[in-house]
């Protein structure tokens, strides 16, 4: 009996996600001739869907196994596989590199500026 435990539908949202770096694991050399500074990979600080975006389509419910909290986290897992794969922590590390640099123009006296993005342990 399939349509008594199956479901389907489409489901239409808005996901919000913020990436970044943690500044407090941010780490700062100085040399006499170099200021090297190592970010921390950029990770994703938070995540939501806007709950008045939800739209359901193509609704078939079951008798069982429907559960609404479910799908929607379930699709915010879907939603966060799909912001890393288009890239966000990967421009919130360009964006933490240009900030950094901005930071330090003109604070160097002359040292060379270095930032590099910590490596995976």
């Amino acid at each position: 009996m399939p349509f008594i435990t199956k479901k389907g539908f489409t489901m239409v949202y808005t996901a919000n996600f913020k990436a970044g770096i943690k500044v407090k694991q941010m780490k700062v050399k100085v040399s006499d001739q170099q200021v090297t500074v190592t970010l921390p990979k950029a990770v994703i600080l938070s995540k939501a869907i806007d709950a008045s975006s939800i739209k359901f389509y193509d609704q078939s419910y079951a008798l069982f196994n429907w559960n609404k909290k479910e799908d929607v986290t379930a699709a915010l897992k879907k939603a966060t596989k799909l912001a890393r794969q288009a890239g966000i922590t990967k421009k919130a590390n360009q964006n933490a590199k240009k900030v950094v640099k901005q930071l330090l123009k003109g604070q160097l006296d002359g040292k060379k500026l270095v930032i590099q993005t910590a490596s995976s342990k």
